[in-house]
């Protein structure tokens, strides 16, 4: 069986920590391997392309473009780039408190959550 439909996981936002990025298709012939690539183009170097979903992983906001491919090995058929899949991590939302006491200095704070929309 192999499936390479993968999709893109729906409403990252900015954690500071690293966050997977897709959800993985599935193959039992060959392996699927994950390289970022710009948004018209798949990476030409064999050394960009990965097997391990945790180096298809982000920490940072910003679009990214994931391809795909199947590595058949020597004994099955590969499958050349297919993608991008394309997945925001959205920033996280910040929103100034500013407060002040009578006579006192002015405190600005920031109160930070996530964008869960």
């Amino acid at each position: 069986m192999c499936s390479l439909i993968n999709s893109a996981i729906a409403s990252l936002s900015y954690t500071g920590e690293a966050q997977s990025l897709i959800n993985p298709g599935e193959a039992s012939a060959g392996t699927i391997e994950y390289a970022f690539g710009g948004n018209n183009a798949a990476p030409e170097s064999d050394s960009e392309w990965t097997s391990s979903l945790d180096d298809i992983k982000k920490t940072d906001s910003g679009t990214y473009y994931i391809w795909y491919r199947l590595n058949g090995g020597n004994n099955y058929t590969s499958i050349d780039a297919a993608g991008p899949i394309n997945v925001t991590i959205a920033k996280l939302e910040v929103t100034p408190v500013v407060t002040q006491e009578r006579g006192g200095d002015i405190v600005i704070s920031m109160d930070s959550r996530i964008d869960e929309d």
